[in-house]
């Protein structure tokens, strides 16, 4: 508001009002960083390790709060929280996606694992081995697959090396008398899954365990969209924990 006196004609402001001081008030500069950054916390769907984008939202909208809360007139606290909740949404989703995704792993690496034992109780090497090829170019299995390996001197000579393997030679001897439980996971990741099972059978009156372990690989098949396993190697008897 602008005053004029009729003696000097001297231009005089009037005080600012309470709205128009209001009006502009400062924006604090760590709350749109927090908001900034939590808009980008969904980049830890991508990976977890983009979380720390999501931590330091969650570090820049509590410091903005906080500098807001001791600076009469600064405003953005609005910006701050909802900086925070998107970064706490992100992070919780992507945990999410992780443990989900790691129970899947797990539950498909071990039912994976479990049919290869399945196959040499049931005296069916062929289809063992079959398991330890990609499954694109895996052979159907049928009767003739045992013809697959037989008639060819190469094919031959490594289902050979196949059943002269320790763990799969014990396996094979001892056919629907084995026992075979998961015992424990030692490694995984999103390709590779390190499965440990026990064997157990009974000798003499007494039962005895010896331990496998199989490391199984993930493959993806492009071109129908979905993926499969594979047996990368086997090795037993071995001590579990002991690479």
């Amino acid at each position: 508001m602008v005053e004029r006196t009729q003696e000097s004609h001297e231009v005089r402001f009037a005080p600012p009002s309470e709205d128009e001081v209001l009006e502009y008030r400062p924006l604090c500069g760590l709350a749109v960083a927090g908001l900034i950054l939590g808009l980008f916390s969904w980049l830890a769907i991508l990976h977890i390790g983009f979380s720390v984008v999501a931590l330091a939202a969650i570090l820049a909208a509590a410091a903005s709060m906080i500098r807001i809360a001791r600076t009469p007139g600064m405003i953005g606290r609005g910006l701050a929280v909802a900086g925070c909740l998107l970064a706490i949404f992100w992070t919780a989703a992507a945990w999410a996606k992780d443990i989900t995704h790691a129970r899947l792993m797990d539950s498909q690496s071990r039912e994976f694992g479990l049919l290869w034992f399945e196959f040499l109780r049931n005296n069916e090497p062929a289809k063992a081995m079959e398991l330890g090829n990609h499954p694109a170019g895996r052979q159907p299995f049928n009767s003739t697959l045992i013809d697959y390996y037989l008639t060819d001197r190469d094919r031959y000579e490594s289902f050979q090396g196949f059943v002269a393997n320790p763990e799969v030679r014990a396996l094979l001897k001892l056919g629907d008398q084995a026992q075979v439980r998961f015992y424990q996971a030692e490694d995984q990741d999103e390709e590779r899954a390190v499965q440990v099972f026990a064997v157990t059978y009974e000798e003499g009156g007494a039962k005895k365990t010896f331990f496998v372990r199989l490391v199984l690989h993930r493959a993806i098949l492009a071109d129908k969209h979905v993926s499969g396993w594979y047996v990368e190697s086997s090795r037993g008897p071995i001590t579990p924990g002991a690479l």
